[in-house]
């Protein structure tokens, strides 16, 4: 998701929009995650950091700066290895995080030093990281925040949501939650829902639907909207709950999430 959210970066009506968010608003949602006693997985970061120029030649041209800090579990080869699939562009999964990593660094430097070269005097830096948004001994939702910066003039973060069923050290999506045909009465859900939020607000009614990015905990789903997609005046990615309460009706007997519903 945020690999096709990054190279929509350069080109929104033809108008970047630029927008300056603090680290406390980044530091706010790590200290919202939730976890449980009885999760024994170890995280850790692996981090990438480089500075190119544009043209070798001439550094004057400007640089692009890379800063990627993704967290991975310790000594969890198959968890690992999903996440890397995952996440990072639906690569083969025995390959390590490092060398993910280091090709997808590698990859998203081309599209920018091609880009950078066209430009002048300009300065890119790219931020990603990730971090827990939820954990208990059965479920994670890892979020991974995509920042980029052109001449000090900070984009929106991206944010993206990836869930994982740790008993099987699998991915799982809403298919693996809802019953058949659970689409139309999710958006009526989600529809009241961000009419509720909106106050009043100019409404995108056709971007409300089930789209993949959302996050679970112990109270029920979060799914999370790109800036202006579904409020037009909304600063930020618009995030919005719904209780397990509320989508019982639609929830399958066995799923990741069975635990919260016992």
């Amino acid at each position: 998701m945020w690999q096709t959210a990054r190279k929509n970066l350069f080109y929104r009506g033809g108008t970047i929009l630029l927008l300056a968010i603090t680290l406390l608003v980044l530091n706010g949602c790590k200290q919202n995650r939730t976890e449980s006693e009885e999760n024994t997985i170890q995280w850790q970061p692996i981090t990438y950091h480089q500075v190119t120029p544009f043209d070798s030649s001439d550094s004057t041209k400007g640089e692009i700066e890379q800063d990627y800090s993704l967290l991975f579990p310790q000594d969890n080869p198959k968890l690992q290895g999903e996440i890397c699939r995952v996440l990072l562009g639906g690569l083969e999964n025995n390959l390590d995080p490092r060398t993910v990593l280091d090709s997808l660094a590698s990859s998203n430097r081309q599209h920018d030093v091609q880009k950078g070269a066209q430009d002048e005097s300009l300065s890119y830096h790219e931020r990603l990281h990730s971090f827990l948004a939820y954990t208990d001994a059965q479920v994670v939702s890892l979020a991974v925040v995509y920042t980029f910066t052109i001449r000090g003039n900070e984009e929106h973060p991206t944010l993206c949501y990836y869930n994982f069923y740790l008993p099987e050290g699998k991915a799982f999506s809403e298919s693996s939650l809802f019953i058949d045909g659970y689409e139309a009465p999710l958006t009526k859900l989600l529809t009241q829902a961000v009419e509720t939020q909106a106050n009043g607000e100019i409404v995108n009614y056709d971007e409300i639907r089930p789209n993949g990015n959302f996050m679970v905990n112990a109270t029920g789903i979060t799914y999370c909207f790109p800036e202006h997609a579904v409020v037009v005046d909304h600063k930020g990615e618009l995030n919005v709950s719904l209780s397990w309460q509320e989508l019982r009706p639609l929830l399958k007997e066995k799923s990741p999430i069975q635990h919260f519903l016992s």
